[in-house]
């Protein structure tokens, strides 16, 4: 989050587009200030795309090939319509992408890199024909060191080349959702100076922030920053560190001067104290400072980062869940799939800004963000909105037993922790999701202790933990991280909703000294099926309203149980899948994949989770029936609520333990009928 302070610095730097000849983006850069720091450009417009295999050089403008080209603007996905059309059987191969751009001579003796936010799965990147480099990880971002293949007042042509097949070597090799592939996330060009806070370390920020201490009358800060001189000759540089709060006034300063010796990298690292310091307190107070960490010449600004602090304290206890700045704090929450109905994984921020008001809406105070790596913007609105965020890697189903497998999942957590380990919001790092789905060896458990260890390595202020295969308390995997979570599906896969309690209660006995969570629960549900005698399996409505009220019942009154993450918050595409109300889907989001229809039992939640007032009358899309007798059923955290069909009442109901009303057998005669509940009584919370 970068506050008005910053841009009144004069520091930031943008590029302007010369008009665009012959299909050449050409590039100038021009600065406010009349110095050079860091700048950057959105590449993301105007680029050829083309789904299939092609030799590099059929793949250049230049060659004379018959290939027909599209043009298309990133974020992009080839399978934004056969991804969840049914059948297992999108797309999964080559996609090509190519642009031509001219960089100004302003550039000259600067530093260039090309950004990607996220690109699946593996990416090859090519400078007029040249391969440069492979990234191989769908889901965080990534960059190229473009400094010595691109020439300030010449053309160049970018190509790239996107292909989502399976591989043996790259996680996840199985998952229960769509591969979409393409560049689907937005790149663009950063350009420092010579002398820069890093840029390539696993494209983290170059800034890593640290509370060393905290007390109510004072903290503590360690900030590491990455310094880099790519330059022939050693130079003495200031190093200024500012923490300013949310209104912009500066609270901590300090400055040091550094040697930077040529052509190498020196890490260095400040401290600072923040007088009467204001916690990040989840939904409650989601409190940020902004870090500012500046690179001078003299009174020259060689280049500048801005990240989050949220100062916290947490831990997980197996009686009493997490104690958040020395209180329980309840994590009940959803997970949350990154597509979306007609684009799949290319979405912008306004589609990730509108799912995450949703989740606030309903009044989630935590989001586990499945199953892998998200935008960098879904984080900041992590921060921003208090969630408490598990963040982790797509280690899913299956552990191979390779050497190469093992280093990408080691690539993937880096990037993963590199780039996120300035939020606050996230808690915990996840580093595996029902890895004994299809059997675990010991070899297997040994590969997950290291990734554990690398874990604590890189962090050691978090928790690490895993999603494991539901009732299978006590297999080896429970006890590799830190923490660990089930995904439990009692009255959907297996058994009845009554079990949930059953499950949670013998494994706190078995296991008193462990603490244990819920990382998925959920019934899938067709907004179109409906039925009065709703079943398991039948993916109605009623029964997902039934699953959600039994389920929530038991998880709220067992705070031992550290999280209550539901699947999912929206429905999600899984091409292979053939259920419900249409192919393509799991359908058990609390909101359809367009995001236009809220199920009823995201009701259900809103009255138990939410401040706002709530009066909600279920089954309302049930609409042809044959019984002449129904039961009204209404979510409210309402103290009273009246119901009235077609002007008459039929009475008064008070909301006592529950936060649903039931007004049994009422009688319908032939024809239409319209339902009303009213309410009088100001909302008091149970």
């Amino acid at each position: 989050m970068i506050q008005p302070f910053v841009r009144l610095l004069g520091l930031v730097f943008v590029f302007t587009l010369v008009g665009c000849e012959n299909d050449v983006q050409n590039l100038k850069i021009a600065s406010e200030a009349g110095e050079n720091g860091r700048s950057e450009i959105s590449l993301s417009q105007d680029w050829d795309f083309y789904k299939g295999s092609l030799p590099i050089a059929q793949a250049q403008q230049s060659s004379e090939s018959a290939v027909e080209w599209q043009d298309i603007d990133l974020p992009h996905t080839w399978n934004a319509e056969d991804g969840y059309d049914g059948g297992g059987d999108y797309y999964r191969g080559d996609g090509w992408y190519r642009k031509r751009i001219k960089l100004s001579d302003d550039l000259a003796g600067k530093r260039l890199y090309l950004h990607f936010d996220g690109a699946n799965q593996i990416t090859d990147l090519y400078i007029d024909g040249q391969h440069i480099g492979q990234h191989q990880g769908g889901y965080a971002a990534f960059r190229f060191d473009l400094t010595s293949a691109l020439t300030p007042g010449l053309e160049h042509e970018l190509t790239v080349k996107v292909n989502n097949s399976h591989h043996q070597d790259i996680a996840p090799l199985s998952a229960d959702f769509t591969f979409f592939g393409g560049i689907y996330r937005n790149v663009r060009l950063l350009v420092t100076e010579q002398e820069h806070i890093e840029v390539m370390n696993y494209a983290s920020p170059g800034v890593f922030i640290q509370q060393a201490s905290l007390t109510q009358a004072k903290a503590s800060v360690d900030v590491t920053v990455n310094l880099v001189n790519d330059s022939s000759s050693t130079s003495e540089r200031r190093l200024l560190v500012d923490i300013r709060d949310s209104s912009g006034q500066l609270v901590a300063q300090t400055e040091k001067t550094v040697s930077l010796p040529a052509n190498d990298k020196v890490n260095e690292k400040v401290a600072l104290e923040i007088q009467q310091p204001k916690r990040w307190n989840g939904v409650k107070d989601p409190y940020l400072y902004d870090v500012q960490v500046q690179l001078m010449a003299g009174e020259r600004v060689l280049d500048s980062v801005v990240q989050p602090l949220g100062l916290r304290e947490f831990y997980v206890d197996p009686e009493k869940g997490l104690i958040l700045n020395g209180e329980y704090y309840d994590v009940k929450g959803v997970s949350r799939h990154q597509d979306l109905e007609g684009k799949g994984w290319a979405l912008d921020r306004e589609d990730h800004k509108r799912d995450f008001d949703m989740v606030e809406d309903m009044g989630a105070s935590g989001v586990r963000l499945a199953h892998y790596q998200h935008d960098a913007y879904v984080y900041d609105l992590m921060d921003e909105k208090g969630f408490v965020t598990w963040a982790e890697i797509p280690l899913i189903n299956t552990v191979a037993e390779s050497i190469e497998f093992e280093e990408n999942a080691a690539q993937q957590l880096k990037e993963l922790i590199r780039q996120n380990y300035n939020h606050p919001s996230v808690l915990f790092w996840g580093v595996s999701n029902e890895v004994s789905m299809t059997g675990l060896s010991q070899a297997g458990v040994e590969i997950l202790k290291r990734l554990n260890s690398l874990v604590k390595q890189e962090d050691s202020q978090r928790l690490s933990t895993a999603a494991v295969l539901g009732h299978h308390d006590g297999e080896p995997v429970w006890y590799v991280n830190d923490i660990v979570a089930e995904n439990v599906y009692y009255g959907w896969y297996y058994d009845d909703m009554k079990g949930l309690g059953v499950w949670a209660d013998k494994s706190r006995e078995a296991y008193p000294n462990r603490a244990f969570g819920v990382s998925e629960y959920g019934a899938g549900a067709g907004v179109t099926i409906h039925s009065a005698e709703p079943a398991k399996g039948d993916h109605s409505e009623e029964f997902q309203n039934l699953y959600h009220e039994e389920s929530w019942n038991e998880l709220s009154k067992r705070p031992y149980i550290w999280s209550k993450f539901i699947w999912n918050m929206f429905d999600f595409a899984v091409d292979s899948r053939d259920e419900g109300e249409r192919p393509g889907m799991n359908d058990k989001g609390l909101v359809s994949y367009d995001r236009k229809t809220y199920k009823d039992s995201f009701f259900w939640y809103k009255a138990n989770w939410s401040d706002e007032p709530v009066l909600y009358i279920t089954s309302r899309r049930f609409t042809e029936r044959k019984r002449s007798v129904v039961d009204v059923k209404v979510y409210s955290n309402l103290k009273q609520a009246e119901l009235i069909v077609n002007g008459q009442s039929l009475g008064e109901k008070t909301l006592e333990q529950s936060h649903r009303l039931i007004w049994s057998d009422v009688a319908l005669d032939m024809g239409e009928k319209k339902l009303k509940s009213s309410v009088w009584i100001p909302m008091v919370k149970n």
